[in-house]
């Protein structure tokens, strides 16, 4: 069985993902990012627990912190650009692809601005990073399977509101016994 997940409004999802691709222009060309570290790695805040983790294990903790930073920032904004353009269809491979390639060159292309910055460096490991950051979108496909994407209106939770539209909702045409199917509660059709 699947699990349900919001469906949220396309306009919600879209101002989501500007929001995300704004916030990371913003600590990408005016100001650095707030303080980050991978839980249990110690990395700002040194901790015993850290010579059993993982990350520890993979050696994670030793890459610097605006690597983390970037690895994060943009899987953060494929994954909700990838939100944004999933419907009923799940998310097509183009779309996926299209994905990847607009994320990257969008940190590919702050990288460049950072480079008119006194301030800030344009690195071309950090652009190589960004982009392994967006193929986060990759999981998609292995959650297409096990997740419903479920338009908000149609969540149980809002069913007990009353009103028109909810109303209007509930008659599915794939559903016995509603107004929509043409079936009554016995199975006869009206």
């Amino acid at each position: 069985m699947a699990v349900r997940f919001p469906l949220f409004p396309r306009s919600v999802r879209w101002t989501t993902t500007g929001v995300v691709a704004a916030a990371i222009c913003y600590w990408s060309l005016v100001t650095t990012p707030p303080a980050f570290s991978w839980p249990g790695t110690g990395v700002l805040l040194p901790d015993p627990a850290v010579t059993t983790s993982g990350l520890y294990a993979t050696g994670l903790e030793r890459l610097p912190r605006s690597t983390h930073q970037h690895a994060l920032a943009y899987a953060t904004l494929a994954v909700t650009l990838g939100y944004t353009l999933v419907d009923d269809r799940g998310l097509e491979p183009r779309e996926g692809l299209v994905v990847v390639l607009v994320v990257a060159g969008f940190g590919g292309a702050l990288e460049v601005a950072q480079l008119s910055h006194p301030a800030r460096v344009g690195s071309p490991i950090d652009a190589i990073v960004n982009g392994l950051g967006a193929t986060a979108v990759s999981i998609w496909y292995g959650l297409e399977r096990r997740v419903e994407f479920v338009p908000v209106t149609v969540l149980p939770v809002l069913r007990k509101r009353s009103g028109a539209a909810v109303r209007f909702l509930e008659q599915s045409p794939d559903d016995p016994g509603s107004a929509g199917s043409g079936e009554t509660e016995n199975g006869t059709v009206k």
